[in-house]
């Protein structure tokens, strides 16, 4: 868990910095490739959490639910 707030963490910053919010945003540039590197830690971290309980089916289900309401509210388009 700790590693998952400490990279959470680094994914506010990164947030900070491409809003010129906040103490850090005058020690970094603001970087599109920061912030999604940022975020994929923040996936990798999620995935181990997965693997660790073993719950990889119960994610599928939950995001094709979750694609699938989206869909239907117009938030994703599919196909061309």
């Amino acid at each position: 868990m700790n590693r998952l707030m400490e990279e959470t963490g680094e994914i506010a910053t990164q947030i900070n910095v491409m809003e010129d919010n906040g103490i850090k945003r005058f020690k970094a540039s603001p970087s599109k490739e920061k912030i999604a590197s940022e975020i994929r830690d923040v996936m990798q971290v999620l995935l181990q959490i997965v693997r660790h309980y073993r719950i990889e089916r119960e994610l599928a289900v939950a995001i094709d639910g979750d694609v699938k309401l989206a869909i239907s509210k117009g938030l994703i388009q599919v196909g061309s």
